[in-house]
């Protein structure tokens, strides 16, 4: 379970948490967070994000936690997510989602 949401860089200012909560951001999620591959931690939950979860997202090898639950997001679930070999926790629930999350790994520990 996530207990503090705050943006966090690692030494060389890379940012390794984004959090933005319950801030009534809507719209599209951006494709470019893909760009941030030091990424561990994503929250988007509790929002009006809308439109598809982008498959650029998989571009985040370094993201073990992800939670865009509670939003309007729609279309089927990426089905590169399995190349997310870190991701321990996904939150998609309270979506319009369809697809599934491939069956966890070993290493998977909570899916939502």
């Amino acid at each position: 379970m996530l207990h503090a949401c705050n943006q966090r860089f690692n030494v060389t200012g890379n940012l390794e948490i984004f959090c933005e909560l319950n801030k009534a951001l809507g719209g599209q999620i951006s494709s470019s967070l893909g760009n941030l591959t030091f990424l561990d931690t994503l929250v988007l939950s509790n929002n009006g994000f809308e439109g598809p979860i982008p498959d650029a997202l998989t571009n985040c090898s370094n993201l073990a936690y992800l939670d865009l639950s509670r939003n309007h997001l729609t279309g089927v679930i990426p089905p590169r997510i399995d190349f997310l070999s870190n991701l321990a926790i996904i939150k998609l629930g309270s979506n319009y989602l369809t697809g599934g999350i491939p069956y966890p790994s070993e290493t998977s520990q909570n899916y939502e």
